[in-house]
């Protein structure tokens, strides 16, 4: 028999029938026993059909080979009491054992008794020392003892959720967030010996011989067997690989672990949560189907700043990112979304749960997990673990409730048309260069490992641009250029926006090439990528005939002095009495904890002009090029850029004519700031200035979008079989009323009929004629409108 979740045509299957996949996570650990019933029946109230949930390692063996999954030694621990009170009022389970699972939890769910009895499988430091936390070590992966003692527990577990696979347990998935502990820390760990003995076997498999490596990274290694993981001063050929091999150990690990589940008759669909950022195996192993269904995750609020969200736009980059590493039979899920977050300083509005929640469906999501549905307290200790969900830790109703009430009521009635729409999309594409997540030699601090902060700040600006389409009106897709060819097309792309940190493969190039010589149009930002991913020069003329003479950092001894004051405000006053309010919180607050500083940094950038009106501004970066150095065969010209007061011999932006199409690189960042909270504080002037610059360039490439209107928002179509469909409005700004045009009304399913799907804040619309849309936006809302049938 078939399990009862299935997917296929890009829609989970429950039973036969698609379905929009709606859950909420709750910790039964740290629910009391006797309140499970009547919590789990309040969720289900709410709407949500679903409850995920981790299975701690750490909480079910507290003692090595004593293992409790019915209660004996705490009530909390009774799975089984558990998963018999999901079956009997007819929830879904989608079960997730780790062994890590993270949730803030003891040991990040493996036992504490792993790591001191068995020292040799922890992640040793530079200095050799073990990385451990307060509250948890950190495991060396493919290490054979820690795989030994991680076997033994899915040997256990598995036949404890054997008698409950399908009813109610859907999925089970393998790890969390993989990775995660090794991101921004190279040159740290991993100097384990068994991780430091297949670092040298993947590089002697890679390379054959020590003077190929060496004339690879500009080094002179004299053998294999003496190679250390990287150290500083971090150079970049051999970070490069390092990074390579982390993702492909990451990715290893995973498969093994699949290969256990499968071995032990786990026949639910095998899931993994992802995290999507350094040294994430997305592109490297979910898409070769390692699991049945990947997700990713997003927090997009976790700072007390009184805007809406500290990444206004990552709600929708996200989702149209992991579009990449779906198909027909794997549909885009959304393993953990945000419905608040554990400091208990933030300020996470019900406008940003909808906008986290909402953005995600907008953009082709056909499942989302709310993170968490349920707050808790933890089981030894009792100190609260509060997001400030839709019920408390007593399992009482929140004003959260009614959020999640109102979009569980959306998907009710909505969920099961919308997941057999196709999100319609514009002829232009953002792209999404996977090596770009990973850290380059140049952007550390000379001598340490220490990340340049301003230097992150630009990485995370480059989806501005992406943020820049969205409010222009368009509907972009968004493309991994590493994956062209292989399981991602270019077809139908007529402009291709990008951003480059300089550093680019052969292969991808010569795909860029091909796409402009067929009469693409390509737009690169901030600087062209003039060496290949080991920091060796390429000459590129076709596409990048000028490297920069110069790169100038923005603002950054501003953004520098920002993070620093707010880190020290942190140490003082704040640090001990969160960590007092909830110790094991306190890791990943401490980690976000410089990010969100660093994201509040005034953004002042400096002025460009254009053809197409007023200035706009540049962010954190401006790149300058010499027009006279450019090989006298090839057709290179000012570009659409230039500084107020140009310098004659240099150049701010330069476009070149390839075949049939074009290459411009712009030398700056429009829009970086979009990333960052600094969005809502950029004025209506700046905004219309950038969306009339963006518009020109897209006019240049033969290009409009779709609506024609003085709102600024982004507006996703879903097209349904019959014809109609739904149109999404996303709203990020205060109060807008106006009307929309559409230049291609039939296109979208717009026939002069519409009535409203869902609003949160009373936003409205109606229809003008068979070509426009007056809307009525309220402030940091969502409207959905629903398209009726041809």
């Amino acid at each position: 028999m078939p399990p009862r979740l299935t997917a296929s045509q890009g829609a989970f299957h429950l039973d036969g029938k698609p379905a929009f996949l709606f859950s909420g996570e709750m910790h039964y650990f740290r629910v009391k026993r006797e309140q499970w019933s009547e919590s789990l029946r309040r969720i289900k109230a709410l709407g949500v059909p679903v409850i995920s949930t981790y299975i701690p390692w750490v909480w079910h063996e507290p003692d090595e080979g004593h293992f409790d999954f019915t209660g004996t030694t705490h009530p909390c621990r009774d799975l089984v009491g558990f998963l018999t009170a999901c079956r009997e009022l007819g929830l879904g389970v989608m079960a997730r054992p780790g062994p890590l699972v993270y949730a803030e939890f003891e040991g990040l769910g493996v036992p504490l008794w792993l790591g001191s009895r068995y020292p040799e499988t922890v992640v040793v430091r530079r200095d050799g020392s073990q990385d451990r936390g307060d509250f948890y070590y950190n495991h060396s992966l493919l290490h054979p003892g820690y795989r030994a003692r991680v076997k033994r527990w899915y040997e256990a577990v598995v036949p404890t959720l054997r008698p409950f696979f399908d009813d109610p347990i859907l999925s089970f998935q393998i790890d969390n967030e993989t990775g995660l502990l090794f991101a921004n820390r190279i040159g740290e760990v991993d100097f384990n010996l068994d991780t430091v003995a297949r670092y040298r076997a993947y590089l002697e498999t890679t390379y054959g011989s020590i003077e190929a490596l060496n004339a690879r990274w500009e080094t002179k290694h004299v053998s294999f067997d003496r190679l250390q993981p990287p150290k500083p001063p971090l150079r970049q050929g051999e970070i490069h690989d390092w990074q390579q091999f982390l993702e492909l150990w990451i990715c290893r690990y995973l498969i093994w672990l699949r290969g256990i589940a499968l071995d032990l008759g786990v026949n639910v669909p095998l899931t993994h949560n992802e995290q999507g950022l350094h040294h994430s195996p997305a592109h490297v192993c979910d898409r070769t189907g390692l699991v049945d269904f990947i997700g990713y995750d997003l927090y997009p609020k976790a700072s007390p700043r009184r805007n809406t969200l500290d990444f206004p736009f990552a709600t929708s980059f996200y989702p149209a990112l992991f579009t990449n590493y779906t198909d027909e039979n794997r549909p885009l899920w959304a393993s953990e979304l945000g419905t608040g977050w554990m400091d208990s300083r933030a300020q996470v509005t019900e406008e940003a749960v909808v906008q986290n929640v909402l953005c995600s469906v907008a953009n082709g999501a056909r499942g989302v997990n709310l993170f968490p549905i349920h707050d808790g307290r933890e089981p030894i200790g009792g100190s609260e673990y509060r997001f400030r969900a839709g019920l408390d830790p007593d399992g009482r109703y929140t004003a959260r409730a009614r959020t999640v009430e109102s979009i569980g009521r959306f998907l009710e009635a909505h969920g099961e048309r919308l997941v057999t729409c196709r999100v319609v999309r514009d002829p232009v594409a953002f792209g999404v260069y996977y090596p770009n997540f990973h850290f380059a030699a140049d952007e550390y601090v000379w001598g340490t490992v220490l990340p340049d902060p301003h230097r992150y700040l630009a990485f995370l600006g480059q989806a501005g641009l992406h943020a820049l389409l969205l409010c222009c009106g368009f509907s972009p897709r968004v493309v991994d250029l590493g994956e062209v060819g292989a399981t991602v097309s270019l077809d139908g792309v007529q402009c291709l926006v990008w951003s480059s940190k300089g550093y680019l493969d052969d292969a991808t190039y010569h795909q860029l090439v091909e796409f402009v010589e067929a009469g693409g149009h390509l737009i690169t930002a901030p600087i062209p990528p003039v060496a290949d991913l080991y920091g060796q020069a390429r000459k590129r003329r076709e596409l990048f005939p000028l490297a920069p003479t110069r790169v100038r950092a923005v603002d950054r001894t501003i953004s520098l002095a920002t993070m620093a004051y707010g880190l020290l405000r942190f140490w003082l006053f704040h640090r001990s009495q969160l960590r007092e309010e909830h110790l094991s919180s306190g890791h990943v607050i401490e980690l976000y904890e410089p990010l969100l500083h660093l994201l509040a940094a005034p953004v002042r950038g400096i002025p460009f002009t254009n053809k197409w009106g007023s200035p706009i501004p540049g962010d954190y970066r401006s790149a300058t090029f010499d027009l006279s150095a450019a090989p006298p065969d090839v057709d290179v010209e000012l570009g659409p850029l230039s500084r107020p007061k140009p310098d004659p011999k240099l150049a701010a932006s330069y476009r070149v004519r390839h075949g049939k199409g074009t290459s411009v690189t712009l030398g700056t960042q429009p829009a970086g700031r979009y990333v960052t909270p600094r969005y809502y504080e950029t004025n209506a002037q700046t905004r219309r200035a950038l969306r009339r610059f963006f518009l020109g360039m897209m006019a240049e490439c033969g290009l409009e979008p779709n609506v024609e209107t003085d709102l600024e928002l982004e507006i996703v179509p879903h097209r349904a079989p019959d014809g109609g469909g739904y149109l999404f409005l996303i709203n990020r700004l205060e109060r807008q009323t106006g009307r929309i045009h559409f230049r291609r009304p039939l296109e979208w399913g717009y026939r002069g009929h519409a009535r409203v799907a869902f609003s949160f804040l009373g936003s409205g619309a109606v229809a003008h004629d068979e070509q426009s849309l007056d809307v009525d936006l309220a402030a940091q809302d969502v409207l959905v409108v629903s398209l009726p049938p041809a």
